[in-house]
């Protein structure tokens, strides 16, 4: 019996991980060859009788796919599994089991040939919500696929075929140390892994977003509160609310849509959000009162906001972004959260209040603001123990 080559032991290897992911996942689906003169995939599970046959109990049946037993194509049929495992739980609710789906499928690109950026996108976005399909809050799953993944990708030519060069050249053409970098870089990566490169060529990518980070933020770069206080009054007046909501409490862009300010002066956080519900305390309770920050974002955002958008919550950053533009503020939603924080360092606030209060874990708010207290500050720390 020939031996077989590190090609093949490879691809054994991969092809037991996907169905023991499958087996973990109690998914009722498995991937095989059926006998070496097969060099196409099959799934293999327990189905109903097909329309044309003598009606019978459910027995164990082969579906061939036109994907090769490549390591790429393991991947692809990983995801026609999940598929399969839907359709026969839905079968098991009672439902009728679509045949045609299986027997008569439009073909698939084989996976030796070259798929193009948006067919493999496509794939990483199934699998993305197959994974998350249990999580309550879909909401906040679709806005994680849209600006961690979505967004980004739409920065590559998806016409093209899938290369790991195309995404090099995109990335390299981003600046240094930059948010966007960053973000691309991560995105391309899980892509990259969907498709099982090499990981040295996984790493060279991630290399290629390192140094940015709030770490490598420089407080110098945000602005004074009193920068930020003559600048409210430059904004467009349907958006002063939001400008002062994000001074006065610190919050993230996208939580302010179903965000409410309630009579105590607490700033209520939906769950719908990226770390979930919370309350988030105001620098100064007096300028709650003082400017009359009360309600919902629903309530105080500008009317025609939302009503054009699918996802308003997604769009707050942009549309904030564009006022501030257009009156000359230089510096995004976001300074205005590092500028809470560096300001809840300068006043005392205890840090485990004012992490919960911008929705970090206490480490995360150690190691990101801690670092940004100077010696000026601490000097002037001391001098007010003297006095």
């Amino acid at each position: 019996m020939a031996s077989l080559s590190r090609h093949e032991l490879a691809l054994e290897q991969q092809l037991a991980t996907v169905n023991d992911r499958l087996k973990e996942a109690k998914r009722r689906v498995r991937v095989v060859v059926p006998s070496a003169r097969h060099r196409t995939l099959h799934l293999r599970a327990t189905l109903p009788a097909m329309p044309e046959e003598v009606q019978g109990p459910p027995r164990r049946r082969y579906i061939k796919l036109e994907v090769a037993y490549t390591a790429q194509g393991i991947g692809e049929a990983e995801a026609l599994a999940i598929d399969l495992n839907t359709d026969i739980e839905e079968w098991r609710r009672g439902k009728n089991f679509d045949w045609g789906k299986w027997i008569a499928r439009k073909r698939r690109q084989r996976s030796d040939e070259t798929e193009s950026f948006a067919s493999v996108i496509e794939r990483l976005k199934t699998q993305f919500f197959e994974e998350r399909k249990d999580d309550p809050m879909q909401q906040k799953v679709r806005r994680y696929w849209q600006s961690d993944y979505s967004s980004q990708f739409a920065k590559l030519n998806q016409a093209l075929p899938y290369s790991v060069g195309h995404m090099r050249e995109v990335i390299e053409s981003l600046r240094k140390n930059s948010s966007p970098r960053k973000r691309l870089s991560l995105a391309c990566v899980r892509l990259m892994r969907l498709m099982r490169e090499p990981i040295d060529l996984v790493e060279e990518i991630k290399e290629l977003g390192r140094g940015y980070g709030k770490q490598s933020l420089n407080p110098r770069d945000i602005p004074s509160d009193d920068q930020i206080l003559e600048d409210i009054d430059k904004i467009a007046p349907e958006w002063r609310w939001a400008f002062q909501i994000f001074f006065v409490f610190g919050c993230r862009p996208h939580e302010l849509w179903e965000a409410e300010v309630l009579d105590n002066c607490l700033l209520r956080v939906s769950e719908n959000t990226k770390t979930g519900s919370r309350f988030a305390m105001p620098r100064d309770k007096k300028l709650v009162e003082e400017w009359d920050l009360f309600g919902t974002g629903q309530e105080r955002l500008p009317a025609t906001f939302g009503k054009k958008a699918a996802h308003p919550e997604q769009c707050i950053s942009m549309m904030f972004n564009r006022a501030r533009l257009e009156a000359g503020i230089g510096y995004s939603a976001y300074s205005l959260r590092h500028a809470w924080a560096i300001s809840s360092i300068r006043r005392g606030t205890n840090i485990r209040l004012a992490a919960r209060s911008l929705g970090h874990t206490v480490s995360e708010h150690e190691g990101t603001y801690l670092n940004w207290i100077s010696a000026r500050e601490m000097q002037d720390a001391m001098l007010a123990e003297v006095t």
